[in-house]
């Protein structure tokens, strides 16, 4: 009996390690995905000049997908956008700054001349270079870190109770 409650314990610590690991990946995949999304649209406003409708159908990835889903929901692009990037700030792997920034673009894209939006959107690329490296540097240090303390503890977990 003690022996299969040692393994169940080793079992959750290691599993609670990699799924916390596993989120700081998603993280790091979800941001790249953002400076992505943020490029493509500069570069549709900078040579197509497209409509928010039109930008929001070539949206791709996790955001993409949320806001294809609230566009179901909501008949205004921006109202929609507004609501997939709140959605996203929802998500638990996703931090605050991500979410600001997706919210900014909600607020800003549409809203003024090309410039003023070509000017914003590089903003927010910096913005998501800056954090983008810093959460590849979180998943190769923590990452690695949060593995190993999740085994021990559910190593140090077993030794007590066996």
């Amino acid at each position: 009996m003690n022996i299969a409650l040692a393994a169940a314990a080793f079992i959750v610590g290691t599993f609670t390690g990699l799924w916390k690991s596993a989120e700081l990946k998603k993280r790091a995949m979800l941001i790249s995905q953002l400076r992505q999304l943020t490029a493509d649209i500069s570069v549709s406003i900078r040579y197509t000049a497209p409509t928010l409708d039109e930008l929001a159908d070539n949206c791709t990835g996790v955001f993409g997908s949320l806001l294809c889903e609230a566009r179901q929901g909501s008949p205004d692009i921006k109202n929609a956008w507004k609501l997939a990037a709140k959605r996203l700030s929802e998500l638990s792997y996703v931090e605050a700054a991500e979410a600001e920034i997706m919210q900014k673009l909600a607020n800003e894209l549409g809203a003024s001349n090309t410039e003023g939006q070509l000017s914003m959107l590089a903003m927010c690329e910096e913005k998501l270079k800056t954090i983008s490296h810093e959460a590849e540097e979180c998943v190769k240090t923590k990452g690695k870190l949060l593995r190993s303390v999740g085994a021990l503890l559910g190593a140090g977990a077993a030794v007590l109770i066996v």
